[in-house]
Formats: C-alpha cells, structure tokens, sequence
C-alpha cells in the first residue's frame, strides 16, 4: 500500500512550519493538532510527505540563519556596551591597579594573547577568510616586556599617596 502523499503545499501547511519553528518546546504534536483543529493522523500525512519535508528543511535553514544573525548583532551591542563602561572604569584617576591589570589581563587572554606552554601561539580571526596569525614565543615575551615597562612608567608618574 502505497503512502499517502499531499501534492502541494497550502498557507495551512506552511502555518504548521511557523509553529513548529515558534514552538519548539512543544514535544507533544497533539498540542498542534488542537491548536489546527486537524487529526494527527492527518497532521502525520503533511509532516512525511516529500513537498512539507523540503519546504520544512528550506524554513528551517532560514530561520537559524536569521535566529543567527540576531544572536550575533545583540552579542555584538552588549559587548560594545561592556566596552563602554569599562573605558569610563579605566579612565577613572582612582582606580585600583590591580582592577586595571586584570581588565587588561583578560582582555589579552580572550583576544587570543595570552601565553601558552608551547613554543608558539595562534590567533585566529574569523572573518570572509580564516586567517591564522603565528607569533614565535620572542616576539610575545618583547611584547610583554614593552607592556611591563609602560605600566612601570606610567605607574611612577602618579602622585603617591603620601604627597598628597
């Protein structure tokens, strides 16, 4: 016997997708069926047939592209909003250094700076191309050495407690 199979798909065959694509925490079907007013039977017969099942994946495709796309750009926003607060944290005369340092640590680390136990370090920058940027262990201890004596310098240049 052979399956039966629907031909084409109906703005209610689509609707199925939408709810399936807004709802899917839904595991029972039968929530679908009721909310449709169809059978799961018949609702079984839309899902397997050939025409749901490549209008499905095709749906599917765009709205985790979309779904992805929004996750990014909000990912991006809170992170320049983080940005943000911590230039006004460092650009305040009465911040700790030790804040400073760990601020300026973990930055280092999630660019990709921080030092590894191997003989070299990679970075990796995602973009049209992967790019793939080699440091040999000299260029990040000069690097480092740069970095230590900049904080030194401006360290001293700050009034000390005392003199105030």
């Amino acid at each position: 016997m052979a399956a039966v199979q629907i031909q084409n798909l109906s703005h209610r065959h689509q609707e199925i997708a939408d709810f399936l694509l807004a709802n899917p925490q839904i595991k029972n079907l039968q929530v679908l069926c009721n909310r449709m007013n169809i059978s799961r039977s018949w609702l079984s017969i839309v899902m397997r047939s050939d025409v749901f099942q490549e209008y499905w994946q095709s749906r599917r495709k765009e709205y985790e592209k979309d779904m992805h796309q929004r996750l990014v750009l909000r990912q991006l926003d809170i992170t320049l909003k983080a940005l943000d607060k911590l230039d006004n944290i460092l650009a305040d005369d009465e911040i700790d250094d030790r804040l400073v340092f760990d601020i300026a640590n973990k930055t280092a680390q999630n660019l990709g700076f921080a030092p590894s136990r191997g003989p070299r370090t990679s970075v990796v920058e995602e973009r049209t191309q992967e790019l793939t940027r080699t440091v040999d262990a000299g260029t990040l201890a000069t690097a480092r050495e740069t970095i230590r004596l900049i904080t030194r310098t401006e360290h001293a240049q700050l009034p000390s407690p005392e003199s105030e």
